[in-house]
């Protein structure tokens, strides 16, 4: 499905990242001649946190990165409470949120999302329902 959201012309594709890919470089072929002309979406390490923070109380699953630690690229955080912990506050000051999973105050929804816009609805939804939370939500968070 293509969206027009804040200027910005989105490709969101219902499919494992491998076949979204694909498919991006099959549209990136047919539109600019070339592969690359379609790329992924990123939201900012700033606004992602924002969202967490918003969703704090129910986020189940962070990976951090950019935690200027030796021989350490990612860390996660797994619990019901892990924004009240020591180690958040720590990873938060220290790095920036990469992935979370948390459940979306808006539509109740279990989704985890990455920075380059990966994301996955743990509830049973439609696709269209799908469509619809990342058009309310994720593209909110799109910089």
């Amino acid at each position: 499905m293509f969206k027009i959201k804040n200027k910005f012309l989105f490709l969101i594709v219902a499919e494992k990242k491998q076949v979204a890919n694909s498919v991006a470089n099959l549209f990136s072929n047919i539109l600019f001649l070339t592969v690359g002309g379609i790329v992924n979406a990123e939201i900012s390490p700033e606004v992602l946190a924002k969202y967490q923070k918003q969703n704090s109380s129910s986020t189940k699953v962070i990976f951090f990165d950019g935690l200027n630690l030796p021989n350490l690229e990612k860390i996660s955080l797994y619990g019901p409470s892990l924004s009240d912990t020591n180690l958040y506050a720590d990873y938060m000051e220290r790095g920036k949120i990469w992935y979370t999973v948390l459940t979306s105050a808006k539509n109740n929804y279990v989704v985890g999302i990455t920075r380059d816009c990966v994301v996955t609805i743990f509830n049973k939804v439609g696709v269209e329902d799908l469509f619809a939370f990342i058009e309310e939500e994720v593209l909110q968070l799109v910089s």
